[in-house]
């Protein structure tokens, strides 16, 4: 009788150590699984987060690289001052855009500039013929800016150019709208509501604006060609 007592509480002794030791594989195994999913979650989060980052650097890239494609000859309106970082025209300029030219019958000066706060906008101001110190505004343009499909222009080339005239590719046009400030109401240079004047880089490493060719005296063939002014 005690040899059967003695097996069965051998018996159950072994019953309970492989009990614990199942316990102990299954809390080992969920440990284990635990940790693996946390491991993967917290890689599949970072990689979700270096993917949409990639993503929006991606998409800045091509909407640069378009805008490069679609308008190669296109001046930086932003770097000038003329927009505002969202592509607005802005209304005041911190510092004027001046842009010069040596001849006879032509304003010798033009500029770009913003206004007081009565009327806050940009203005191209075209000066008087003479060559002086300090040249009298003949009239103030309001005008639009924008970048337009590429466009081939002939100029007569403006000061530092070794070339008489030339011809340039331009993407940014300037469209004049009703004149203001007019000091000679009957002058040729009030008379240029809706004329395109372009925005382009010259050989000079500079900026340059292409005006309607104010001179007139020329041959048939140049009827069209535009007058460079450069940056002063």
């Amino acid at each position: 009788m005690k040899r059967i007592v003695l097996l069965i509480s051998v018996f159950l002794l072994s019953a309970c150590g492989n009990n614990d030791d199942t316990s102990k594989e299954k809390t080992n195994t969920t440990s284990q699984t635990s940790t693996e999913i946390s491991t993967t979650s917290s890689q599949t989060s970072t990689s979700m987060t270096e993917s949409t980052s990639q993503t929006s650097e991606s998409s800045t890239q091509t909407t640069e690289t378009t805008e490069t494609e679609t308008y190669p000859y296109a001046v930086d309106l932003e770097e000038l001052g003329l927009v505002d970082e969202d592509g607005n025209q802005v209304d005041k300029l911190s510092d004027e855009l001046a842009f010069y030219v040596e001849g006879m019958n032509t304003p010798l000066r033009i500029s770009i500039n913003g206004t007081g706060e009565e009327s806050p906008q940009l203005y191209l101001n075209i000066y008087s013929y003479e060559n002086t110190a300090n040249p009298n505004l003949q009239v103030s343009y309001p005008f639009e800016i924008e970048n337009i499909p590429t466009k081939e222009i002939t100029i007569f080339a403006g000061p530092g150019s070794d070339e008489y005239r030339r011809t340039v590719k331009v993407n940014t046009q300037l469209t004049l709208k009703k004149p203001e400030n007019i000091l000679k109401p009957e002058s040729q240079l009030s008379m240029l509501e809706g004329e395109n004047f372009y925005l382009f880089y010259n050989n000079q490493d500079s900026l340059s604006l292409a005006t309607i060719n104010f001179a007139g005296n020329v041959e048939p063939k140049d009827y069209d060609t535009m007058q460079e002014y450069v940056e002063e």
